[in-house]
């Protein structure tokens, strides 16, 4: 059962998201924007993004498990 603090910060989280889409959304005109950050982002980020958007939980847990199994060599996969 949800205590009214957990509500609260759950309806909290959801305004704070609505409010910064709200604010975000006059930057973006096209898909292009959307999709592509309007063709405007450094070669830094989009390379941070690439290498986050890869590594997940399952990762980590995958191969603390695989490394146990075959040795520690396998940390190297990614």
């Amino acid at each position: 059962m949800l205590a009214g603090i957990d509500y609260f910060i759950v309806i909290a989280y959801i305004v704070g998201m609505l409010l910064l889409g709200l604010y975000f959304k006059k930057f973006v005109n096209s898909s292009d924007d959307y999709f592509l950050g309007g063709r405007s982002l450094p070669f830094w980020a989009i390379g941070m993004s690439i290498v986050v958007s890869d590594i997940g939980a399952i990762d980590f847990v995958g191969i603390s498990g695989q490394a146990y199994r075959y040795g520690i060599s396998v940390g190297n996969f990614d």
